[in-house]
């Protein structure tokens, strides 16, 4: 096999992991490692077929015997229609709140890969030195409109277990040392607003370029965008001007206090899955990166 056809295969591979077969275009974005032509592509993809490593259906690509992810990928498609149309009415809320810059898709969602039962994974980017009161105001409006994961209720729900500000947006102290998801995370990064922020986020993450050469960010259709209205401009610049660094403070406290009583928590924890800083806050309590790195690497060792 190629160095090419490695690439591609790794790129279909991984994604076989959420049961998404690709379609060339998408193995074009996804190659592992290596930037290539479309042409190239599809003389890769024609290559596997040959060897017997994937087979190809409905212009979608996956690994041998896994024929039955072409129908899943039709339905999760369906899915993430209706689940995208709850994301954009969040994202129009909390775009307009204080000292929010950015707010995109992320996770299976951002690849239309979310099952039925699955909530809506939102990063939200914020202002330098706001990043407390940002995640308070965020949170308490989210769940006044009934709209955020808690307990028990997590089906189409908004997560909002990430924040970051304008200095934490180079993600590689968080990086594993084999990281294909945190790669392919940020390169199905969907920003539903503040697309500027986010173009910043991606030019500052040089080792994901690396690793995904190919790829770019996701500029969604202007029905899923979110724009603010000059009155909403105006109400959200005067609600940051008349609060200053006391709500931070106290934002912190208020927050600080609840996350040292939560016993369940594992921000103790020496690795990345909780992160708790005045520039990021990450509360991935199940993070899984480790798990499929090691899957996606038994599915290429042997190619």
């Amino acid at each position: 096999m190629t160095e090419a056809s490695q690439a591609v295969f790794k790129a279909i591979a991984f994604f076989d992991i959420f049961a998404h077969p690709l379609t060339a275009w998408e193995v074009k974005r996804f190659a592992f490692g290596k930037s290539l032509s479309l042409f190239q592509v599809r003389h890769c993809l024609a290559e596997l077929i040959e060897l017997g490593k994937i087979s190809q259906h409905d212009g979608f690509y996956y690994l041998v015997g896994r024929f039955e992810i072409v129908r899943i990928r039709h339905q999760r498609h369906a899915l993430s229609i209706a689940k995208y149309k709850i994301a954009r009415r969040v994202a129009g809320w909390i775009a307009g709140l204080p000292y929010v810059r950015g707010v995109a898709v992320v996770n299976t969602l951002a690849f239309d890969s979310a099952r039925a039962d699955s909530d809506i994974d939102l990063l939200i980017l914020v202002k330098t030195g706001r990043l407390w009161a940002a995640r308070l105001i965020v949170t308490l409006v989210v769940q006044l409109l009934g709209l955020r994961r808690h307990g028990i209720k997590i089906a189409n729900r908004a997560c909002l277990s990430f924040y970051l500000d304008e200095k934490a947006i180079d993600l590689t102290k968080i990086k594993l040392s084999s990281d294909p998801y945190l790669a392919y995370w940020m390169s199905t990064i969907v920003p539903l607003y503040g697309r500027p922020v986010f173009q910043k986020m991606h030019s500052q993450n040089e080792w994901q370029k690396n690793l995904v050469p190919g790829t770019w960010l996701s500029r969604p259709n202007f029905l899923r965008r979110v724009r603010l209205n000059k009155f909403s401009q105006g109400n959200k610049k005067m609600a940051e001007f008349l609060s200053g660094k006391w709500l931070e403070v106290l934002a912190k406290e208020i927050q600080m206090s609840k996350i040292i009583r939560n016993k369940k928590s594992v921000a103790g924890a020496p690795d990345s899955r909780v992160v708790i800083s005045d520039h990021m806050l990450k509360f991935h309590e199940s993070d899984r990166r480790v798990e499929y790195a090691q899957a996606w690497q038994n599915m290429i060792a042997d190619n």
